[in-house]
């Protein structure tokens, strides 16, 4: 059995033994296709990290860039490269509430690629166990935001262009 088809295997018998499944959640892990399976369980969890977390820096930059002393967007704009930064600002990222600022990258990107595709996001939420966080983004150009989310893929060595 490959690699990616025992790690399927295994997150969804912890899961279902555990009981730490909601129906969506479990709808996505049982009806994924093979290719889904292949490109979503075949990166290791630290390279989903490291996504995920510029894809939060994204957020946070885009959402704080009218502070420009605020620290939290310096931060998050250092963090990110040249060209990552330049495409951040032409996805027109919205942030729907004030508290959602203080989320940690993690889930703000997971909830930038929830955007991008919802199973996408449910599955490495699972991965890297955060919870979902509701629609708290809104993005201007679903067309590129799925460039960019393609390029940092691409940045951080997860391949991404089979589903």
């Amino acid at each position: 059995m490959k690699k990616y088809k025992k790690l399927h295997q295994t997150y969804l018998h912890y899961l279902l033994v555990n009981r730490r499944l909601s129906p969506d959640q479990y709808s996505v892990l049982t009806s994924l296709t093979e290719s889904e399976v292949q490109v979503w369980f075949t990166p290791r969890r630290s390279k989903i990290t490291a996504l995920v977390k510029v894809l939060g820096s994204v957020v946070i930059s885009q959402a704080r860039k009218d502070d420009a002393s605020d620290r939290y967007w310096l931060l998050s704009k250092q963090s990110l490269n040249q060209r990552q930064y330049l495409w951040s600002s032409t996805l027109g990222i919205k942030l729907d509430s004030n508290e959602s600022k203080n989320m940690c990258p993690e889930k703000l990107g997971v909830a930038l690629l929830a955007i991008h595709n919802p199973r996408h996001a449910i599955i490495w939420a699972l991965r890297l166990g955060i919870s979902l966080p509701e629609s708290i983004l809104a993005v201007k150009s679903s067309t590129r935001l799925d460039a960019f989310i393609l390029q940092v893929a691409k940045d951080t060595d997860i391949e991404l262009s089979g589903v």
